[in-house]
């Protein structure tokens, strides 16, 4: 389970959780509420505050403007919520992106999935 692979972080504030709680899927602001800017996978991910992340996305992404950074890696990569619906990595040391999954719902699926991670 993905659970015993969250450590939680700071508490996310109200503020901005009213902001993004129209935008962001439902699953990740329940990570927001319960576990704040929680790091995941001995830290490989880090749930992220997006207007900490927004201009270096815009500036850097050719679709910053159509998404949304939610998480970074260890590696200084951008997990991205696209077009409403996709999860995406803008991976700077490579220089190019991804999109890691359809949903949310599916790329939390793949966190908790020993086989998915041993393969990415």
């Amino acid at each position: 389970m993905l659970e015993d692979k969250v450590e939680k972080g700071i508490q996310a504030e109200g503020e901005l959780f009213q902001k993004y709680k129209e935008v962001l899927p439902e699953e990740l602001m329940e990570i927001w509420q319960e576990q704040g800017w929680a790091s995941m996978l001995n830290g490989y991910l880090r749930v992220i505050n997006p207007d900490d992340y927004k201009a270096l996305l815009d500036d850097t992404y050719f679709r910053g403007n159509r998404s949304i950074p939610i998480m970074t890696t260890a590696f200084g990569d951008i997990i991205t919520f696209e077009d409403g619906q996709y999860i995406g990595m803008v991976k700077y040391k490579n220089g190019n992106f991804a999109i890691l999954a359809k949903s949310f719902k599916r790329f939390l699926k793949n966190l908790a999935d020993d086989y998915f991670l041993g393969n990415r």
